[in-house]
């Protein structure tokens, strides 16, 4: 009996070393973000001096999967120099009482393949003359090619470095005080 409780022993050990490798790996894997935007930001969209204020989305992103993309949709907030959101009066969310703007969203149409940088943008997505105005993302949408499953990334302080390495995070204010 003392040799077969020195095997458990063993066993018990392997095994809990295999499940916290395995766990990790697949919290890693999770973690890896599946596009990474090097652009995100609003760009002047005045077209021959009219609509003044106006702003476009201008964007460059890559696919750091392993898997070409069918879409990847952004949805993004515009914030004014105070923090507050500023990008429609929509009714979206409601959590305990308090309902939220809806984000806006940008879609984008692949194919994009896997490690290749694609630039996109959309005109006339809000009209600011605030030059202080910022897109500030708050989820993003990916579908691989050959699926119709969406994968939702929501944007937080954690991550948006990994995939908005280029956009600072803001603790923006999104109660819609109008609704």
């Amino acid at each position: 009996y003392g040799s077969m409780i020195i095997i458990n022993k063993r066993f018990i050990g392997f095994m809990k070393r295999t499940l916290l490798a395995f766990l990790f790996g697949i919290f890693a894997l999770s973690a890896m973000s599946q596009v990474q935007f090097s652009k995100f930001k609003f760009i002047k969209d005045e077209p021959f001096g009219a609509f003044r204020g106006r702003k476009a989305i201008d964007c460059k992103f890559k696919d750091t999967s392993d898997e070409p993309l069918k879409y990847v949709k952004v949805w993004y907030y515009a914030v004014n120099a105070v923090d507050d959101v500023i990008s429609g009066k929509d009714r979206g969310f409601i959590f305990k009482g308090k309902e939220y703007i809806k984000p806006k969203r940008l879609d984008m149409t692949g194919p994009f393949e896997v490690k290749k940088s694609y630039s996109r943008w959309a005109s006339g997505v809000i009209t600011a003359t605030d030059k202080n105005t910022r897109a500030v993302p708050f989820a993003v949408t990916i579908v691989y090619m050959g699926s119709d499953e969406e994968i939702e990334i929501q944007i937080t302080e954690d991550n948006i470095k990994e995939i908005f390495p280029t956009v600072p995070w803001v603790d923006y204010n999104r109660w819609n005080n109008d609704l």
